[in-house]
């Protein structure tokens, strides 16, 4: 019989931790995604304060209160903190962790939000109503405001490979084909 997961106390164990949601370039493992049934879909920087405010609401529809959020750097301690659900708990949360990844969820893990350490991308993962919500538009625009962030970077940056990874991780396809 497989042992429940307390997402409480897994930060306790940092390679437990990084083994249950991370794959080995610290992104968000696409094996729990998909055990989940679930959607993704990125956004470029960091949170804003209107997608907080989504979130929040989305969070609210699923009678949810409160939510875990984890922050650590590559390979560092996991610090855990518990917050009421609301746009600003949710967007400090994001504001003040800008130098370490991020993730947030609820102690059914209902949803996770996952932010790259550099803040080159954000996304949101759980059901298409939850994502969806999160993000209040299209696939293809969420993928056009990504390749415009990209491009405005510039290809030879960071940002626009790490975009390009995990864009093709999550939806399965090249972030610069049409």
């Amino acid at each position: 019989m497989k042992k429940k997961i307390h997402l409480e106390h897994i930060h306790k164990d940092k390679e437990k931790f990084f083994k249950y949601f991370l794959d080995n370039e610290f992104m968000l493992s696409k094996e729990l995604i998909n055990k989940k049934e679930w959607v993704v879909m990125l956004s470029p920087d960091m949170l804003t304060y209107f997608q907080a405010g989504y979130m929040s609401k989305a969070i609210n529809r699923l009678n949810i209160n409160e939510y875990f959020q984890y922050t650590f750097a590559f390979n560092g301690d996991v610090a855990f903190s518990k917050f009421v659900n609301t746009q600003d708990n949710l967007y400090n949360s994001d504001f003040n962790s800008l130098l370490n990844y991020i993730i947030i969820t609820n102690k059914n893990m209902d949803f996770l939000y996952y932010r790259h350490q550099l803040s080159f991308f954000h996304l949101f993962a759980g059901t298409p109503d939850f994502v969806y919500s999160c993000v209040r538009t299209s696939k293809k625009i969420c993928k056009n405001l990504l390749i415009e962030y990209c491009l405005y970077n510039g290809k030879n940056t960071d940002e626009y490979h790490e975009c390009c990874k995990a864009w093709s991780l999550y939806q399965e396809e090249d972030l610069m084909k049409e």
